[in-house]
């Protein structure tokens, strides 16, 4: 009987720290919530920078327009730039310019041998929320404004980002900044 009581009055005392650590007030946290709940949807116009507004927005963070910086002046700016891949978080914009990736698959052939695949992204200019960091550049990201489909072109969808396959361009990731 006292063993059980040791064991409530832990979990007890553990509940309290598990939650400060989510930070359910974190502005990441609910940039990312906006976008998962759009997920399949058309947010605004269906355009990549539109999502990431409309999430920012949401959560009472600053936009692109509070730093005095819009698509036609040159590249957005969503927050504080995150320098390190390692330090992204969910909830961070991604900013992408004249980006390239590259990334090559390598697979075993039942006979033997191997075969050699190419996959390769442009995106000119474009905007994306991190869903997922999985590490060495690698991401899960929430989008829209992607594809060929034209039916779900416009629609928010979750895709897997590899920095790592960079050949051209520039990337910003930035956390977002309460308002």
């Amino acid at each position: 009987m006292a063993m059980r009581i040791l064991f409530a009055t832990a979990c007890l005392i553990a509940l309290p720290a598990a939650r400060a650590a989510e930070k359910p007030d974190d502005l990441g946290a609910r940039v990312l919530k906006y976008a998962k709940e759009s997920t399949g949807t058309k947010v605004g116009d269906g355009e990549c920078a539109t999502l990431a507004l409309k999430a920012l927005e949401s959560a009472g963070a600053k936009t692109t327009a509070d730093y005095k910086v819009t698509g036609e002046d040159g590249d957005y700016k969503w927050g504080t730039l995150v320098e390190k891949h390692a330090d992204v978080r969910p909830g961070d914009i991604v900013q992408f310019r004249d980006v390239k990736l590259v990334s090559k698959t390598v697979t075993a052939l039942p006979g033997g041998g191997t075969r050699t695949s190419t996959r390769t992204q442009v995106m000119g200019h474009h905007t994306a929320i991190v869903s997922a960091n999985a590490g060495n550049g690698k991401f899960k990201v929430l989008e829209q404004n992607v594809g060929d489909d034209e039916k779900t072109r416009k629609t928010v969808r979750e895709s897997d980002l590899d920095l790592s396959a960079k050949t051209e361009g520039k990337v910003w990731i930035y956390r977002p900044v309460k308002k």
